[in-house]
């Protein structure tokens, strides 16, 4: 595995930044296509719809911060019928790749060469996988929550009534603010670094907490990072777009409990 991450030099931390704020990144490049095509013969499907398979445990292997090598797990989707492939991961990217003559980032091509010789290694050896192996950063799981429900609850309804009191509660002592720019923003999120030791505030330049931002912040920003520095429209405009959008996740978590 050492040799292979090693020719084809793939860091998904890189990947992530690059690409992670993109809804999905298209490629139109016949041989990468191809590429795929020969990924999904050694496979067998997990998940099979009438309008696409799907195959899940693919991973791809990287040098960690600690030297070892760990794994960033990814899916193959196959949609015969718009005759495209997804790669997907949920941390990292999302690629629809179809027929073409575009050039393709050099990047995503070792991203996926590098998928492929993994799974034909993989296709040929058995290769026991632990959740050890699997890079924490890179980790998805899966949360066990409890439901209000007439037959067999897991939580009362007097419960749920209270949690959700508590979450309006919550919510209405919510501080009212002025309109911000992203400049601004950055600035709070400059101390909060500082306090961390992440870098020095005296001294940093708002490029500077801008860098530590994508370094160490949440990659999949919805374009925040990307908006203009002193345009406070603008920053409301995509803090309201946002908030709305997660409106239903909040309300949800009022009456869902994590065990």
């Amino acid at each position: 595995m050492r040799r292979l991450v090693e020719k084809y030099k793939v860091d998904p931390y890189e990947v992530s930044i690059l690409y992670g704020h993109e809804v999905e990144i298209r490629i139109e490049n016949t041989n990468t296509y191809e590429k795929l095509q020969k990924l999904e013969a050694l496979l067998l499907p997990t998940k099979e719809r009438k309008d696409r398979k799907i195959y899940e445990n693919l991973f791809l292997p990287f040098i960690d911060e600690e030297n070892s090598v760990k794994l960033a797990p990814f899916t193959l989707v196959n949609l015969p019928k718009l005759e495209e492939y997804g790669v997907v991961s949920p941390t990292i990217i999302n690629l629809i790749v179809s027929r073409g003559n575009k050039d393709v980032d050099k990047k995503l091509l070792n991203l996926i060469d590098l998928l492929y010789e993994t799974a034909k290694i993989r296709s040929k050896n058995d290769v026991k996988i632990n959740d050890s192996d699997i890079s924490p950063y890179f980790r998805v799981g899966k949360v066990k929550l409890k439901y209000v429900s007439k037959f067999n609850p897991v939580i009362t309804r007097e419960e749920a009534k209270r949690v959700l009191m508590e979450y309006k509660l919550n919510r209405s002592r919510r501080l009212p603010y002025d309109d911000i720019s992203l400049r601004e923003y950055l600035n709070v999120v400059g101390l909060i670094y500082d306090a961390l030791g992440l870098l020095d505030i005296s001294k940093a330049s708002i490029e500077d907490i801008l860098k530590v931002r994508k370094e160490v912040g949440d990659f999949r920003d919805c374009g925040l990072l990307s908006l203009p520095l002193d345009d406070r429209h603008a920053f409301m405009k995509w803090e309201q777009k946002t908030d709305v959008a997660h409106t239903h996740l909040k309300l949800s978590a009022a009456i869902r409990i994590m065990k």
